[in-house]
C-alpha cells in the first residue's frame, strides 16, 4: 500500500473533516495533474509547429526529433544505446516514422552515428550513398533520402536528444537554406530546453 493510499484511508476513517481533507487533496491532485497534462499537450504542439516550419522552410522532406538513451558514457558494443523517434514532420510525400522507431537498438552503423554526434561540435552530414550498408541506409534509401544534417541538441551521459534534417537531394544547400535549418534549430532546441522533463513524460 503506497503513502498516498494509507493517508487517504487514515483520513477517510476520521470522518468529517476527514473527509474534507480527501476531497481536497483528490481534488489538487487533479489539478495537479491537469496542470502537466496542459504542459505536455503545449509542448506537443510547439515542437509540431517548429518541426512543419522546419520542413516547410529548408525544403527538407522529413525532419525528427530524436532521443537517444544508454547505460552512461559514449555508445558502443559495451554499452548499446536505444533510439526513439519523438515527434517528425513530413512534407506528406516522405512517410513518418515517428511512433514505429521506438527503442530501436542501433546496429554498428547508427551507433557511428550516436558516437559522432557525442563528441566535437555535434554535427554530422549524411550522403546516403556513402553509407555503409545497415538499418539508416535503408530507412534512407526507402523513403528516397539522399542526405541528412544531424545536430545533437542535449546531452547528458545517459541520454542525448537530437534533430535530423532529412532532404530527397543530394545537392548543396543554399545560404537561405543553411539560415533556415540555423534558425529552425534554434527554435527546436529551445523547446527541448524549456520542456526537458515534459518530453520524457509525454511518450510514455
Amino acid at each position: 500500500m503506497t503513502e498516498w493510499v494509507k493517508l487517504l484511508t487514515a483520513l477517510a476513517g476520521a470522518g468529517g473533516l476527514g473527509t474534507v481533507a480527501v476531497k481536497s487533496i483528490l481534488s489538487w491532485r487533479k489539478s495537479r495533474e491537469q496542470v502537466r497534462i496542459r504542459r505536455v499537450w503545449a509542448s506537443v504542439v510547439d515542437t509540431s509547429n517548429a518541426l512543419r516550419a522546419a520542413v516547410n522552410r529548408c525544403g527538407c522532406c522529413r525532419v525528427l526529433l530524436i532521443e537517444s538513451t544508454n547505460g552512461g558514457g559514449v555508445p558502443g558494443p559495451t554499452n548499446p544505446a536505444k533510439v526513439t523517434v519523438l515527434y517528425d514532420a513530413t512534407d506528406g510525400k516522405t512517410r513518418s516514422i515517428a511512433g514505429k522507431w521506438v527503442e530501436v537498438k542501433p546496429d554498428h552503423q547508427y551507433s557511428e552515428l550516436l558516437r559522432d554526434l557525442s563528441l566535437d561540435d555535434g554535427v554530422v552530414h549524411l550522403v546516403t550513398e556513402d553509407l555503409e550498408p545497415g538499418d539508416l541506409k535503408t530507412l534512407y534509401q526507402a523513403d528516397e533520402v539522399e542526405q541528412s544534417y544531424v545536430y545533437r541538441l542535449a546531452a547528458t551521459e545517459r541520454e542525448m536528444i537530437y534533430v535530423s534534417y532529412n532532404f530527397p537531394h543530394n545537392e548543396e544547400l543554399s545560404p537561405k537554406q543553411v539560415d533556415a535549418i540555423r534558425e529552425t534549430r534554434l527554435r527546436i532546441d529551445q523547446i527541448v530546453h524549456e520542456n526537458d522533463e515534459t518530453y520524457r513524460k509525454a511518450v510514455l
